[in-house]
């Protein structure tokens, strides 16, 4: 069955359910042009029609209790019917009782598909309000966590600058930690904004810059990370790879969260990001795979989905938002991504992303404004 057939059935089951004056009107005519039909043609071709369809048709869209009485009345004509034409009448109720009962069995499976759809909707509903909430909760409790990091960071830096006097090299090197780790977390707040608000419009930075670049500075954020484990994160790029011409701010977090959580789910193994260009899709590739557990195929479908979390046993820490901000970052980049993945055998994430026009800037959002007073460094 097609996308287009589901989706008119599903219009179709809604209009039903939604306009219950519209399907009793349209009941109440089709059994009048069914009374009328004796006058018309032969008294016996009532007896033919089957009612079937109209009675599931209002016991679906008006109710229960319509239903029933639509039951009755269309055994009722027919007895009327059977008797003009000249049917015995103890051989007519005989067949009176069956055909009520027939059609009350249709009333109640009407019913109880009626209730199971209008349930469903019920229970969408409730998840798509409950998507809302943890999107309002998450860009609040983000948005009021910004202004004491960006006291942080502004002090931090100071101290690291020297405003106050000069420093111990070793008092100087724990502050760069601080401020790398403070930046990140920024950041990290940032992507969890522009999560919780993803219908808002959000900048685009378009510079160029070489894949070297961008492997520098996440290799500095993810070598204290997976200190003491036994995984192996390795950093490739296929020779002949052009620069990057793109946002750098969401490339850096499209790959940071699919390294990220490719480490978080890869309990012993290697991970291995790599860079290349597909000449055929005039696009860069970015490969992140993992030695894990793999994703169940159930899983994989809603791997993107806000808020998405493993099943009970497999979760792990985090608000189910990294890969749906890859996801939202990617295609706002006019790119694509795709996961590949094998139980007990690993998971691979592939990004295609084109090149953006030069110098372009999209209107700019609350999600890309720096804490007030913030001094920025470079990771």
């Amino acid at each position: 069955m097609t996308h287009r057939v589901q989706d008119t059935l599903l219009v179709t089951e809604r209009y039903l359910r939604t306009h219950p004056v519209v399907v009793a009107i349209a009941t109440v005519v089709f059994f009048a042009i069914v009374a009328l039909v004796p006058a018309q043609l032969a008294p016996d071709v009532p007896l033919g029609i089957t009612f079937a369809g109209p009675l599931a048709v209002c016991t679906f869209g008006v109710g229960l209790v319509a239903g029933t009485v639509a039951a009755v009345a269309i055994a009722l004509i027919w007895l009327s019917d059977a008797v003009t034409s000249g049917v015995p009448v103890d051989a007519a109720l005989v067949v009176f009782w069956t055909r009520l009962l027939s059609n009350l069995a249709v009333v109640v499976m009407a019913g109880v598909v009626g209730a199971a759809a209008r349930a469903r909707e019920r229970y969408v509903e409730s998840q798509q309000e409950l998507a809302r909430m943890r999107a309002d909760v998450v860009a609040a409790f983000s948005h009021d966590l910004r202004a004491p990091l960006a006291a942080i960071i502004g002090y931090a830096d100071m101290l690291r600058e020297g405003v106050f006097g000069p420093l111990a090299p070793k008092v100087a090197d724990q502050l760069d930690r601080i401020l790398v780790n403070a930046s990140h977390l920024d950041r990290l707040i940032g992507d969890m904004l522009a999560a919780g608000q993803s219908d808002h419009i959000i900048a685009l930075q378009t510079s160029r810059f070489e894949p070297e670049e961008l492997i520098v500075e996440l290799r500095t954020e993810f070598d204290g990370s997976i200190h003491g484990r036994p995984v192996a994160v390795t950093w490739e790029i296929d020779p002949h790879t052009p620069a990057l011409q793109t946002d750098r701010a969401k490339l850096t977090s499209i790959v940071r969260n699919l390294v990220g959580n490719a480490i978080k789910f890869t309990p012993r193994g290697s991970v291995t990001a790599r860079f290349g260009f597909d000449a055929e899709m005039a696009a860069h590739r970015i490969e992140v795979e993992d030695t894990g557990p793999g994703i169940a195929p159930d899983d994989l479908p809603q791997v993107f989905n806000r808020f998405y979390r493993a099943p009970p046993g497999r979760r792990h820490d985090g608000f189910g938002l990294g890969l749906f901000i890859v996801k939202r970052f990617t295609e706002l980049l006019g790119g694509s991504v795709n996961v590949i993945s094998q139980l007990g055998r690993g998971t691979r994430f592939t990004v295609l992303l084109p090149s953006l026009p030069a110098a372009s800037a999209a209107v700019a959002s609350e999600f890309d404004v720096k804490p007030g007073g913030a001094p920025s460094r470079g990771a």
